[in-house]
């Protein structure tokens, strides 16, 4: 379903599985300036649409070192999961 939903507005998408600590995560234009990272961890008890989350904006000429640190998350979250579509 959110496959169908997203897949005219990505470039790219992948359903990832892994088996430590559950956060969903979105990646829009990741790579480059102008892009977009949003986190958020599954809070036992509460619901997915309720759970805090953090935003991430890469606006300077350079990515701030949180952005850098998720950047890299992503690149360990690709070599450590499998698809699940």
């Amino acid at each position: 379903e959110l496959q169908e939903l997203l897949q005219d507005h990505a470039r790219e998408m992948r359903f990832l599985e892994y088996d430590k600590p559950f956060y969903c995560a979105s990646y829009w234009d990741w790579d480059e300036r102008g892009g977009f990272i949003h986190v958020s961890p599954l809070v036992w008890g509460t619901s997915h649409r309720t759970c805090p989350a953090m935003n991430y904006h890469w606006i300077a000429t350079d990515a701030e070192d949180d952005y850098v640190s998720y950047q890299d998350g992503l690149t360990s979250l690709l070599q450590a999961s499998s698809p699940i579509i």
